[in-house]
């Protein structure tokens, strides 16, 4: 697996619409190892 880390500049953001994207939330988990 290949991951890629990029600083894209506003323009770029602009285009993929970053600003429109919804808040990804995750409620509280709980780990039977903690």
């Amino acid at each position: 697996m290949e991951i890629k880390v990029e600083r894209p500049d506003e323009k770029k953001l602009e285009e993929l619409g970053v600003k429109n994207w919804p808040i990804w939330e995750k409620e509280v988990s709980e780990f039977d190892w903690y």
